[in-house]
């Protein structure tokens, strides 16, 4: 995969090394630009995103925010520089609403019984799937997510995400300065694609926190696993969800927090 110039800047600093004392040196940084959403000729959200792969950003964010349920929902979708104009049908507003009402909640962590009414109004179930993935695998997934950051490897300033098969094999990789983000692009790119979110497991390098699980939850993503930890109120809610979570993903180890059926060990 090759990257642009638009996704780096050249900085001059001053590196220090105990070997070498101090030298002014340019240095690779990621960018980190704006990226405004507009639903409907309104403006809905404003992401701070790695400028690449901003069309899978975008569907993957309305995707995973429970806006859409499909790709196929989007009437249109027009990309601007850093303005994307997404036209939805009408009668989609109530999910705007929702959603909105989601976030103030996760972001002022408020009470857990009210947030899972909330949920209920999005979910009535809980995620079905037969996917099972030996233990294995998901340590080379990690390996392979590790060997696969190429903006990373380049700046030390991204987050990535991955889907990854029963085998173990990539599918999707995306790169971002939000963890968030990360995770929507590879959403974004299934959807792109019609991939069936139940056959994949998610690999994450961020934390597991509320908003990281829903998303997973929204489009039907079995597995969620990281080289973090998960929150408690995350564990929670992937338990009640049916989600399985796995993190502190390690060189030969990991830690299963729900479902752990999901994982095959013989």
């Amino acid at each position: 995969m090759s990257f642009n110039n638009s996704i780096y800047s050249s900085k001059k600093i001053i590196k220090y090394s105990l070997e070498h004392g101090l030298k002014e040196i340019y240095d690779i940084v990621v960018k980190e630009e704006p990226i405004n959403l507009f639903i409907n000729n309104e403006h809905y959200v404003t992401l701070l995103s790695t400028p690449y792969m901003i069309k899978e950003l975008i569907i993957g964010h309305l995707l995973t925010e429970g806006i859409i349920n499909s790709f196929k929902e989007i009437d249109e979708i027009h990309i601007i520089k850093n303005n994307v104009m997404v036209h939805i049908p009408k009668e989609k507003n109530i999910k705007l609403e929702l959603s909105k009402k989601i976030k103030l909640i996760t972001s002022a962590c408020g009470n857990l019984s009210d947030f899972f009414k909330l949920l209920d109004t999005l979910y009535k179930k809980p995620l079905s799937s037969n996917f099972k993935i030996h233990f294995e695998k998901i340590l080379l997934a990690f390996k392979k997510l590790n060997e696969n950051t190429i903006i990373y490897r380049r700046t030390g300033g991204t987050h990535a995400a991955a889907l990854f098969n029963e085998l173990a094999e990539l599918i999707y990789l995306a790169e971002d300065i939000g963890r968030h983000n990360a995770i929507d692009k590879v959403i974004g790119k299934a959807a792109i694609d019609n991939l069936n979110y139940g056959s994949v497991f998610l690999a994450t390098t961020g934390r597991q926190t509320i908003e990281m699980i829903l998303k997973a939850i929204r489009v039907g993503i079995p597995i969620v696993a990281s080289i973090s930890a998960p929150s408690e109120k995350s564990i929670e809610i992937a338990d009640k969800y049916g989600l399985t979570i796995i993190g502190f993903v390690r060189g030969n180890r990991f830690n299963i927090y729900t479902h752990n059926e999901r994982i095959i060990f013989h």
